[in-house]
């Protein structure tokens, strides 16, 4: 029997992309900047509700190439049915600091 969990391609270009890249001052949760950029970017209902710090805030923590690349995953993210889904497997996936923050996060914002 094959016991490994199968993740999308999508959640694994997700953690394969963020796993690489650190805020400037090291002190950030790449993953959780990331849900908040998607949120402000691409959820319009969220854009002025307060549940994050605004996109040029996020930005600054990162070289002008991360925030590029989190453009392309939001993008893509995007193109997927089961947002939800796809961001609960890369949370486990990169299993990070904040990991119970994020994935309340998600629980929140994606039904």
């Amino acid at each position: 029997m094959n016991t490994e969990k199968y993740c999308s391609p999508v959640a694994t270009q997700l953690f394969l992309d963020l796993s690489s890249i650190k805020s400037k001052d090291e002190q950030r949760d790449t993953y959780s900047d990331f849900l908040n950029i998607y949120v402000l970017k691409n959820i319009k209902q969220f854009e002025n509700a307060g549940v994050c710090d605004d996109f040029d805030t996020l930005a600054a923590h990162y070289y002008l190439s991360d925030v590029m690349i989190f453009g392309k995953l939001c993008a893509i993210l995007n193109k997927q049915e089961n947002k939800r889904k796809v961001l609960l497997e890369a949370n486990d996936l990169l299993a990070g600091e904040m990991y119970q923050e994020n994935k309340d996060f998600i629980d929140k914002y994606f039904q």
